[in-house]
């Protein structure tokens, strides 16, 4: 069976609106409907939606800011119900606090919302991340040595503002591994250009094999079943050193220097490496310093790098990145 969409064209012109990570076709009844989640290339599943919830909105939206916010979320669709979490856990229909009016931002948080109604599909999951670098020396974990210290103390919310912030919110950290991606979102907040961006993505740690540094590294893989297949984002701009930074990722690796910071005092070392061999007109990772927030937490200085990988060669010397051989090497 061939269906024509709209139905009545050429007198119904205007196909019907469509959303992001919506499907849209007949149910196993013949009658036209939404689905979420799509099933591109299966059988459409279940009944479907008759339409679908108005994205939510934030104001103000995602950033770093010098003090405490009152953050109000709306949704267009008339009678719809905003669930929000500020735990990096997803809202569901059961799950979240219901929304009744701003959110008090009081310390560094990441808020997660989504709407819902009867017989609509949902809104996807918006993430926004509210930094407030004057909070950030009471939290816990921090070196009571360095937060503490009358020349040190002081200068830290200045630091935080020096460097753009990358911001991870998951379900739980605790379950992040090396070997299963953990599903979660990042937020790319650079204060000087005034740019953000924002993307579902999956997460694991790398590296480390032989070590157990509290400070880890993770690796982020940016794939269709988390939303966009890349992610979109100036993330190297200043940073090209001699060639012109990509900003489209399939993957990226913020990297901890746990390894090199303790005993041999190269923490800069492969950034400076990196850079360098751009600067001579080679092929290299871009990388930069920045802050990473944990779902509001803050886990320190990481260098944000390029996956040096067969997507990046592509990205770089053309072509797709299945014409490329990438071999890793093993733990020895």
């Amino acid at each position: 069976m061939v269906d024509r969409v709209p139905e009545g064209w050429p007198v119904v012109a205007l196909y019907p609106e469509q959303s992001p990570d919506t499907g849209y076709g007949r149910n196993a009844s013949g009658a036209w409907r939404y689905f979420r989640p799509a099933t591109p290339g299966a059988v459409n599943a279940g009944e479907g939606f008759t339409g679908v919830v108005a994205d939510t909105k934030f104001l103000p939206r995602r950033g770093v800011f010098s003090g405490p916010q009152m953050v109000a979320i709306s949704c267009e669709t008339p009678g719809a119900v905003i669930r929000y979490t500020v735990n990096g856990t997803v809202p569901t229909a059961t799950t979240g606090t219901v929304y009744s009016g701003p959110v008090a931002v009081n310390v560094s948080t990441v808020i997660r919302a989504a709407a819902f109604a009867p017989g609509l599909a949902p809104t996807n999951v918006d993430t926004h991340s509210y930094i407030l670098p004057e909070t950030v020396a009471s939290q816990a974990g921090m070196v009571a040595a360095v937060t503490g210290n009358a020349v040190w103390g002081p200068q830290i919310p200045a630091a935080l503002r020096d460097l753009p912030v990358v911001s991870v919110a998951t379900p739980s950290t605790a379950a992040i591994n090396n070997d299963a991606e953990v599903a979660g979102n990042i937020e790319w907040l650079d204060q000087a250009n005034g740019v953000s961006a924002s993307a579902g993505m999956g997460l694991t740690y790398f590296g480390g094999a032989f070590t157990n540094f509290a400070k880890k590294s993770f690796r982020l893989y940016f794939r269709d079943n988390y939303g966009a297949p890349r992610f979109e984002a100036p993330l190297f701009t200043g940073a090209d050193h001699g060639t012109d930074a990509v900003t489209s990722f399939d993957s990226i690796e913020l990297r901890s220097g746990s390894h090199d910071m303790v005993d041999r005092g190269f923490y800069m070392s492969n950034l400076f490496t990196d850079q360098a061999m751009m600067e001579m007109g080679h092929v290299s990772p871009h990388g930069r310093m920045v802050h990473l927030f944990l779902n509001g937490t803050y886990w320190g200085m990481y260098h944000l790098r390029e996956r040096w990988n067969a997507a990046m060669m592509a990205d770089y010397l053309g072509g797709s990145k299945e014409e490329y051989e990438a071999i890793n090497g093993n733990y020895n």
